[in-house]
């Protein structure tokens, strides 16, 4: 090779590196071209409308490059990301209103079927009828309770030999507070 056509050949190396370095320093971050996605690259385009990557233009390969930026499609999907948050808390307020008028429209029902005027009035019937519920179940609770007191023992039932020592007279009136010598009525 001739020395003219070597110099040559160096220069156009030299103005490429130096066009790639330009445009690595001042360009943008794209889609990678393919050349950039075959190699793993990072396929940085000028601002200035350049037809050539960074990478492209060092190499002297022609670059297919286009499309948005990597900045904007980031800025898309955050958006989108937004927009999808927002639509799920809509959704969610929408449900709730929706079981908040499913509540009234029942209410209002009820005021009617019992002749009622004001929500209030509801709201004091349905107290008093939860009252008397705990009430009667509160006495059912005692009433099993009683009961299970007076059950005869099972079978199985497991005694504990200071429950039959207490029940015997003199331990009784001793825990009582009594001496076994003197009865109740005189001390």
């Amino acid at each position: 090779m001739p020395s003219s056509s070597r110099k040559k050949h160096k220069d156009q190396i030299r103005e490429r590196s130096a066009l790639s370095a330009r445009i690595a320093k001042y360009g943008i971050e794209m889609s990678p071209c393919s050349f950039c996605e075959r190699n793993f690259k990072k396929c940085i385009v000028s601002r200035d409308g350049s037809a050539r990557c960074s990478e492209c233009a060092r190499s002297g390969k022609k670059c297919d490059v286009e499309g948005i930026p990597v900045d904007d499609w980031e800025s898309l999907e955050r958006e989108e990301l937004r927009i999808e948050r927002e639509r799920e808390a809509a959704l969610e307020r929408l449900l709730r209103l929706d079981k908040q008028t499913k509540f009234f429209r029942a209410k209002g029902r009820e005021m009617l079927r019992r002749g009622l005027s004001s929500l209030d009035e509801l709201d004091e019937l349905d107290d008093a009828r939860e009252t008397k519920r705990l009430e009667q179940l509160g006495c059912n609770e005692q009433q099993q309770t009683v009961a299970a007191a007076i059950a005869p023992p099972t079978p199985d039932a497991v005694y504990d030999d200071n429950f039959l020592v207490s029940l015997s007279p003199s331990s009784f009136w001793t825990s009582m507070g009594a001496s076994e010598d003197i009865p109740i009525a005189l001390q």
